[in-house]
């Protein structure tokens, strides 16, 4: 399950890259004057750096749940494992 987080977020990165480099590639050859080419980059930038920001965010909230999940599982098991087959299971 976790396999497939990280192949989700590798795959969301290397779209992302992709979106990146192909927008600023068509703001630099497109026909405008440099100051409103590089104000139009500027405003892109700015635009695509929120969503990555939400993005990651997200990513790392999602993270420490699992983070947070495998640990209360391996707890559970070192109690099970001291408490021993008799405690707990109603012998």
């Amino acid at each position: 399950m976790s396999e497939d987080r990280g192949s989700a977020g590798g795959t969301f990165v290397a779209l992302l890259l992709g979106v990146v480099v192909g927008a600023a590639g068509g703001l630099l050859l497109a026909p405008h004057a440099g100051r409103e080419t590089r104000r139009r980059l500027r405003k892109w930038v700015e635009d695509v750096g929120g969503d990555l920001k939400e993005e990651g965010l997200d990513i790392l909230e999602k993270g420490k749940e699992a983070v947070q999940e495998k640990v209360e599982a391996v707890k559970e098991k070192i109690e099970e494992t001291f408490r021993g087959p008799s405690h707990g299971r109603g012998h």
